[in-house]
């Protein structure tokens, strides 16, 4: 896989995480009436985790 597929994979990933934390944030506030802090940490802390490991990878690729 080359470095274009690569980085377009990880920002299709990350978009799709991000419409995926919305639509469950928008879910929760109708149901419970309130903002669900709990699932927005979770996906902001779940692009961080993969944001990071995509950039640990893509180094030692480039080093290797």
């Amino acid at each position: 896989m080359n470095k274009q597929n690569r980085t377009s994979s990880l920002a299709a990933r990350l978009l799709a995480i991000t419409i995926g934390a919305l639509i469950g944030v928008t879910i929760m506030y109708s149901v419970q009436g309130e903002f669900n802090w709990s699932v927005f940490l979770g996906f902001v802390g779940g692009a961080l985790l993969l944001g990071g490991i995509s950039a640990v990878v893509a180094r030692k690729k480039r080093h290797a």
